[in-house]
């Protein structure tokens, strides 16, 4: 797998790509990421990943919340198959940027044929754009969109604020059953 910070040295000519902080690589961003790499089989491109260091989250509150290193990120997607991950800098150029210039900059340069996202995806400043946001751009340029839905285990939905509550309250059990996996240690 191959890891970008930037655009420069972008080897591929077009490309299937999902877009998210996937902190910790939990079952659902699995799931997602497996009809990611179907779609990857079925245009016979690469797969891509967009997410960010630091996290949103702890850009804008100056606290620390991904539980595990973007070492690890990589370390899983590459299990995973994935051909490329852009880690992009997460500073007030990209915080600032509109919904829509987030998706012209920082998608539109990559030529998707498919992009793969969860129900609860949200982009660009102060979050203001959402799946339907992107539904309506991938339709005027003729691109896939698959709207991963939510996946969920013993009742509640999986999700990073999940499994940072189970790390917090030491509930190895679950936070391992979320993960797929043993907690690195």
């Amino acid at each position: 797998m191959k890891i970008f910070s930037n655009y420069d040295n972008i080897d591929f000519t077009s490309c299937v790509v999902s877009v998210g902080n996937f902190d910790g690589v939990h079952i659902a961003h699995q799931a997602l990421l497996k009809t990611l790499l179907n779609r990857q089989k079925q245009y016979k491109v690469p797969s891509v990943v967009i997410s960010f260091d630091p996290h949103p989250v702890n850009f804008f509150t100056k606290k620390e919340v991904r539980l595990f290193s973007t070492q690890d990120l990589a370390k899983q997607l590459k299990k995973l198959g994935i051909d490329y991950l852009i880690l992009l800098k997460f500073d007030q150029l990209l915080a600032s940027l509109s919904a829509k210039d987030f998706l012209n900059i920082k998608l539109l340069p990559l030529r998707p044929k498919a992009i793969v996202v969860g129900e609860d995806f949200c982009f660009g400043h102060k979050a203001l754009g959402t799946t339907s946001t992107l539904k309506t751009w991938c339709l005027s340029r003729g691109i896939e969109l698959e709207i991963f839905s939510d996946v969920y285990w013993d009742g509640s939905k999986v999700s990073s604020s999940r499994l940072r509550a189970c790390y917090k309250a030491k509930q190895w059990k679950e936070l391992e059953a979320l993960l797929g996996r043993p907690m690195p240690k």
